[in-house]
């Protein structure tokens, strides 16, 4: 009687499964630490980038102190232009340390300095410049000496708000460090765990596998050399074991088969005798070959992949995530996430983000938009990304410095509206050998260039629907020209629908 073949098969599987679990659970802990670290370094980004806003407005309000000084002294009205430019400045810095500030003592703080704020604007514009004019310096400046208080107040609660954001950094940098701390003690243990179970498995798998294989192929070779008495004895009760019983059973009846055929005396012939053997014997061990090679084959399975340095850990990590991420988050193309978005805005922003990170020298920006918003249907960020890699492109094309144009434009052909936005240097250029190759993958003309830039930027373009043209000349620079169409490819769930 066969015995039931799931022992070995439900032992393998749990074995597997444990590990799978371990991998599973400790890719839970993981995700959930990295998870800390990428909050934590998104509060110290925001509490950093509130810090850089406080300054500024402090700035900014000491700024309006001194053009109202200025003008006291010198009368000259250019100071009160320059007040109301530092005014805008400060205004824009307040709303930023407004939407940074999260507890209830930082947001009264917040208030104070905005009441201040707006006292010190009356001040100016309701007293000092209305006396000013009518001759009355001496109440201008004492008005000025109101400000002087104002100004303090302001600057004494920026400072508080600067206190605190910056107790709130180190205590996310704790956090993320401690996260991180945790991401790596729990992917040692995981891997610790799971190299020992793994060596448990091998173990078992030694005992259990490799032994009854080692039987049952030696039994098959004494068979195949014609020794049909052969028998094989396992001490289980497991598929091998009923492989094991088939196969002596199988001798068993081509020993009594080869008996009678022997003392057969109408037989044709030996001939005849041994292709009947080798007929009896071809299926058995085509059975007996194909469980060897079923049971020698790995096991194929999946393994989570972990997310790169989790120490930052976003953005250099996180970035975690995220980086990693992610990062690649490196590859399938990304839904299409399509918004109406002001050109003019998006190139600006694009600047900002190039100057503050680029930080070329010698390289002037000129800047050619429409005084009217320029709308159009996009995905904000991957268009960004391409206009930010043909502003770093230009620039290193200029080591020297030069002058970076960027313009946009609407246009219209054959009855169609379509956008243009152009990036022009005044670089080395680009042979014209090279131009037909430069969105080629890893193909630079720049020393120490990866090649991917403009690689990139043709497929974001690319997905959105538009086209990217080069036009250059050796020594004199090079402009990169994007068309994009009037609407966007639709988003996968806006083509479902």
């Amino acid at each position: 009687m066969i015995l039931p073949a799931v022992n070995l098969r439900a032992r393998l599987i749990l074995g597997f499964s444990a590990i799978f679990v371990l991998f599973a659970i400790g890719s839970a802990v993981v995700l959930e630490a990295v998870g800390r670290a990428r909050a934590a370094t998104e509060e110290m980004n925001q509490r950093e980038e509130g810090v850089r806003f406080g300054l500024t407005m402090a700035s900014c309000a000491r700024e309006q102190y001194v053009h109202e000084a200025h003008l006291l002294i010198t009368a000259d009205p250019e100071h009160v232009e320059h007040f109301r430019e530092a005014v805008r400045t400060m205004t824009n810095c307040q709303e930023h340390v407004r939407m940074a500030v999260s507890s209830p003592e930082e947001r009264g703080w917040m208030r104070e300095i905005d009441e201040a704020a707006d006292r010190f604007r009356g001040i100016f514009f309701q007293s000092i410049v209305p006396a000013l004019e009518r001759g009355q310096k001496d109440d201008a400046i004492r008005s000025h000496k109101e400000s002087e208080e104002l100004l303090n107040a302001i600057v004494d609660r920026n400072n508080r708000i600067n206190a605190a954001f910056l107790g709130q950094i180190e205590a996310a940098k704790g956090r993320a460090s401690s996260a991180a701390r945790r991401a790596q003690g729990v992917t040692a243990a995981v891997l610790a765990a799971a190299l020992l179970l793994s060596a448990a498995i091998a173990l078992h798998l030694g005992r259990s596998i490799t032994r009854p294989i080692h039987a049952l192929v030696a039994g098959t070779e004494r068979v195949g050399g014609g020794d049909l008495r052969t028998r094989i004895r396992l001490d289980s009760r497991d598929e091998f074991a009923a492989l094991a019983e088939s196969f002596n059973r199988m001798t068993g009846e081509l020993g009594a088969r080869q008996e009678e055929l022997l003392r057969a005396e109408k037989l044709a012939s030996l001939g005849q005798l041994a292709a009947g053997v080798a007929h009896q014997l071809n299926n058995p061990l085509a059975v007996i070959l194909g469980y060897v090679r079923l049971l020698r084959e790995p096991d194929a399975r999946g393994r989570a992949e972990l997310d790169e340095q989790l120490a930052i850990v976003e953005e250099e990590t996180r970035e975690c995530q995220g980086i990693v991420r992610s990062l690649l988050t490196l590859a399938r193309p990304g839904t299409l996430m399509p918004e109406t978005v002001d050109l003019r805005e998006l190139v600006e922003e694009a600047l900002r983000h190039f100057r503050r990170y680029h930080v070329p020298t010698g390289v002037e920006v000129h800047l050619q938009v429409p005084s009217q918003p320029l709308p159009v249907r996009t995905d904000r960020d991957r268009l960004r990304q391409a206009v930010l890699n043909l502003l770093m492109n230009g620039a290193e094309a200029m080591p020297g410095g030069g002058l970076l144009g960027v313009s946009c434009r609407r246009v219209a052909r054959n009855g169609r509206t379509a956008t243009v936005l152009s990036v022009q240097d005044e670089g080395v250029g680009i042979p014209r050998e090279a131009l037909g190759r430069i969105f080629d993958p890893y193909f630079s003309t720049k020393r120490g260039g990866t090649g991917l830039g403009l690689t990139l930027t043709h497929g974001i373009v690319k997905a959105l629907g538009g086209w990217i043209r080069a036009e250059s000349e050796v020594g004199r620079g090079s402009r990169f020209t994007i068309v994009l169409p009037e609407e966007a490819p639709a988003a996968d769930g806006e083509a479902a629908s």
